[in-house]
């Protein structure tokens, strides 16, 4: 009696000492379960909403080449070169009263280029350096964005030139009145981006590789509808 009652002790004792040390079977704690909302949030819900477009009358303005320039100055060791292009052409569409939704698309005729030298316009005109006009007869502008800014806008587009066509974000102060459209702008391009070279290599090290770029744009209300804007491609339907 008296072995089965040490015995007895034993194992009481074996078995508190297992579960203070945390060795022995204990009571399985349910893991912590994750909180999740009450609705999940659908997937269009999280997706960005597109800024709207104003409402408002469609306007197209059409750029007057003769109250217009496009001019281009140069920096050379004497000093600075300047020029531009007589011919162009191009619209300016916006919701009417709503200069930040303005799109504009220029066309410039290259082989009117000059220069305020009759030698220097000679080249600009010529195949051999600079803007290759016979092999590459024109230049576009075509805008992306414009936003609104202390200053006035802040305009995104592509410039192409000689084929090569480069993202650039610019300046630019817009006014409407009544029937008539202004816009100005100055800022920097690198000839060198677009392959604007004069073919001698200690000549064209002379000149400056960041050329200036104005544009000072007068163009007037017409009638002309707007361009279509294309219609997104339709999905094919699922096999």
């Amino acid at each position: 009696m008296r072995r089965v009652s040490l015995a007895i002790v034993m194992v009481c004792l074996v078995a508190g000492l297992t579960a203070t040390l945390g060795c022995g079977k204990v009571a399985e704690t349910p893991a912590p379960q994750e909180s999740t909302p009450s609705e999940a949030p659908s997937e269009t819900a999280v997706e960005e909403t597109p800024a709207e477009m104003p409402e408002g009358e469609m306007i197209t303005y059409k750029i007057d080449p003769d109250y217009s320039a496009i001019m281009w100055n140069a920096t050379v060791p004497i000093g600075t070169r300047e020029g531009g292009w007589t011919l162009f052409d191009g619209t300016v569409t916006m919701v009417e009263g709503h200069p930040e939704t303005m799109k504009i698309d220029v066309t410039v005729d290259m082989t009117s280029a000059y220069a305020d030298d009759p030698e220097i316009t000679k080249k600009l005109q010529g195949d051999e350096h600079f803007f290759k006009p016979g092999v590459y007869p024109t230049s576009s502008f075509k805008s992306k964005s414009a936003k609104k800014t202390a200053d006035g806008y802040s305009v995104t587009g592509d410039f192409t030139i000689r084929d090569v066509t480069k993202e650039f974000t610019f300046p630019a102060t817009v006014t409407v009145e009544g029937d008539k459209l202004t816009a100005q702008a100055e800022f920097e391009m690198n000839r060198q981006d677009f392959g604007i070279t004069y073919q001698s290599t200690l000549a064209d090290y002379a000149i400056r590789d960041m050329c200036l770029l104005i544009l000072d744009i007068v163009a007037n209300k017409t009638d002309e509808a707007p361009a279509a804007a294309e219609a997104p491609a339709a999905e094919a339907p699922a096999a």
